[in-house]
């Protein structure tokens, strides 16, 4: 089995003066690698999601050759709602991963005792002549043996075979990995929760969801009927299930973007892009009843969002938008559970990067946590399907993978909540799907609202 290395990348990408560098990145993964040679490792390099806005205003050049090696994956993007300390961590205490990092890490030691073991701490120092890491291992100083280079403790490793000693360290409640982010607030009407739903409206959407760039025929819907049917039965479940018998309460306030056309369009009736979110009452009272087809036949049900399908993709345009529009809801909202934006899509962005805009979605927090990005693909590529993943496959698509790197973290609440549901999401999992099916995005948004606490 190969050995895990995980290189904190963000405590390396920094020169003495304190300035981005990926040149330092570079060489410390160079260095990591020459260290391996003739052993087989797993090398994580993970950054976190801040040094990508700070390299670009540093230098271009060097914001170019990090955006390559993220697109390649040389590089991974800790998600946006947790830092990367806590996901370095946690990702090393489940493969029993050996960490490069200069950070010391008290904070942790309590959650990781093995951080004080040999062999698990890797620090390094910078050579100012060949521009390389040496990198020597960091343990107790009651620890017996002298500390091992990085080479050394690999093979040491790679010779065992067998996952290291386990701790015998009685050990702590683990941190959360989402740090300071709790997702527990309670909803209740004068803390309500906002969602906002992303519709993507492009011409692509046009086609079957079933068959890849056909269209549709008889008895097969295309992509832009079937999303709209999903949303509004989501909406609609949403009303169902905040109303008491005193009427409906206003738990949610909810907007629904539309971009397709080069355009970005608010969905919801009487709204606009500077007005865009409504309360559940306001939703409900603006709802208009058409056809729906059913199992058991045509029904009159309440919709809001109808099917649409043209043009290019502005999905940042889109996402900038849901950012501005969050960003004035929680400076009202500042004790409300974190917002969640829910992004349905069957293609890329053609407006630009969508790194850009969901790095700004980061700033986006309430006292409960940072704002939450779930993004739902929808195919009939013939490709594997991804649901949740906690990382990706060597050979997945650049539209797959930057998909991945802006959706964030489950909270854990949303995990217990997606169980019971019939869907497993692992600790590190992202709220991601690809090349999903109708039941798996009904799933995701469904997520979004019943993994909070409601009161009344």
């Amino acid at each position: 089995m190969p050995v895990v290395v995980l290189i904190d990348g963000s405590n390396f990408a920094f020169d003495e003066a304190g300035a981005p560098s990926i040149t330092y990145l570079e060489a410390v993964i160079k260095s990591v690698e020459e260290a391996s040679v003739g052993h087989e490792i797993q090398l994580q390099v993970i950054i976190d999601a801040a040094l990508r806005p700070r390299t670009k205003v540093h230098s271009v050049a060097d914001f170019n050759r990090l955006e390559e090696m993220i697109h390649s994956d040389r590089v991974q993007m800790a998600p946006g709602n947790t830092s990367a300390d806590d996901f370095i961590l946690l990702r090393a205490d489940q493969t029993d991963g050996i960490v490069v990092s200069n950070d010391r890490y008290r904070k942790f030691v309590d959650s990781y005792p093995w951080l004080n073991e040999r062999g698990r701490k890797i620090s390094g120092m910078r050579d100012k002549h060949t521009g390389m890491w040496d990198l020597i291992e960091v343990h107790r100083s009651e620890a017996p043996g002298r500390a091992r280079s990085l080479r050394e403790v690999i093979a040491a490793r790679a010779e065992l075979r067998t996952p290291p000693r386990t701790s015998t360290t009685p050990r702590q409640p683990l941190r959360s990995v989402v740090g300071r982010n709790t997702y527990s607030a309670q909803i209740d009407r004068r803390n309500p929760a906002a969602v906002v739903v992303m519709i993507d409206q492009s011409g692509s959407m046009n086609e079957a969801w079933d068959k890849q760039g056909e269209a549709p025929v008889v008895g097969v819907e295309s992509k832009a009927i079937r999303v709209a049917s999903l949303v509004n039965k989501f909406l609609r479940e949403l009303i169902i299930s905040s109303t008491q018998s005193d009427g409906i309460r206003d738990y949610f306030d909810v907007a629904v973007f539309g971009y397709g056309d080069k355009e970005v369009r608010s969905l919801l009736r009487g709204t606009t892009l500077a007005t865009p979110l409504l309360s559940l009452s306001e939703l409900d009272a603006i709802k208009e009843m058409s056809d729906e087809s059913t199992p058991h036949g045509v029904r009159r049900r309440p919709s809001w969002v109808t099917p649409r399908a043209s043009g290019p993709t502005p999905m940042c345009a889109a996402l900038s938008l849901a950012v501005s529009t969050l960003s004035k809801w929680v400076a009202s909202h500042e004790s409300s559970f974190p917002p969640i934006v829910l992004n349905v899509t069957d293609g890329k962005a053609t407006d630009g990067s969508m790194l850009d805009p969901a790095q700004k979605l980061n700033s986006v927090s309430t006292s409960d946590g940072i704002a939450l990005l779930f993004t739902a693909h929808i195919s009939a590529a013939a490709e594997p399907r991804l649901s949740y993943p906690p990382d990706l496959r060597a050979d997945v698509t650049d539209e797959a993978r930057t998909m991945f790197n802006i959706s964030s973290l489950v909270p854990e609440g949303m995990r217990v909540v997606a169980k019971g549901l019939g869907v497993e999401i692992p600790p590190l999992g992202r709220g991601f799907l690809f090349n999903a099916d109708a039941n798996a995005v009904v799933t995701m948004l469904k997520l979004g609202t019943l993994a909070t606490t409601i009161t009344v």
